[in-house]
């Protein structure tokens, strides 16, 4: 990894553009030409609306999570059955060549003097 990204995670990163976006909302709304009751009712509606969206936040982290986790499961289900059957292949393969004795074991063919 590199050393630029050490040490920030998504979790850094979703809530430094969520600060940041209601940075840029609250600057928006408090240099549009409104009157301060107007602005303040926008602020206080907008400030709700965060607030419904950031309850979501969690519930919607938490069912990435649990995708993720499943994902993770299954690639290593199948990474583990395509180790079995690797395993399987080469040890059939190995005991194969343990039952073939080769030119060494063969007395019936000739030997070539050096």
């Amino acid at each position: 990894m590199s050393s630029v990204n050490q040490g920030y995670g998504f979790g850094s990163f979703l809530g430094t553009f969520v600060v940041g976006a209601a940075a840029g909302a609250a600057i928006a709304l408090l240099t549009a030409p409104r009157t301060g009751r107007e602005t303040r009712a926008r602020l206080k509606g907008a400030a709700l609306d965060m607030g419904g969206t950031l309850q979501q936040i969690p519930g919607a982290v938490r069912q990435a999570g649990a995708r993720a986790v499943k994902a993770g499961q299954a690639a290593f289900t199948q990474a583990k059955e395509e180790a079995v059957q690797a395993y399987s292949k080469a040890t059939e393969e190995r005991q194969g060549a343990k039952d073939h004795k080769g030119y060494a074991g063969d007395k019936e063919l000739p030997r070539f003097a050096t």
